[in-house]
């Protein structure tokens, strides 16, 4: 299991970059939880570790089509809001499914 964005990006965040219309997306409750977090096989694991998401799925472009990764959003982490919004109806839906 690894963060999709990882822990390190939030960490090295300086306040002046996180939106201030949406600050509560960029605390551990949120970053640390289901929502950006999945599975991944222990090589993907090993070769993902700090790297952003936006340049993780560049190398491994296949991830994209996961059904849980959603497919609008901007993988930048200045767009984490939105990419969490998008997943938390993936997950929901999939839930629901079950």
């Amino acid at each position: 299991m690894d963060h999709l964005h990882p822990e390190a990006g939030f960490i090295k965040l300086k306040k002046k970059d996180i939106p201030k219309d949406k600050p509560e997306y960029f605390k551990p409750e949120i970053w640390d939880s289901i929502l950006n977090l999945q599975l991944l096989h222990a090589g993907s694991n090993q070769s993902k570790l700090d790297e952003t998401l936006l340049k993780w799925l560049a190398k491994h472009p296949e991830y994209k089509k996961d059904a849980l990764m959603p497919k609008s959003a901007n993988f930048d982490l200045a767009h984490f809001p939105e990419f969490i919004e998008e997943r938390r109806v993936l997950l929901t839906d999939a839930l629901k499914n079950i």
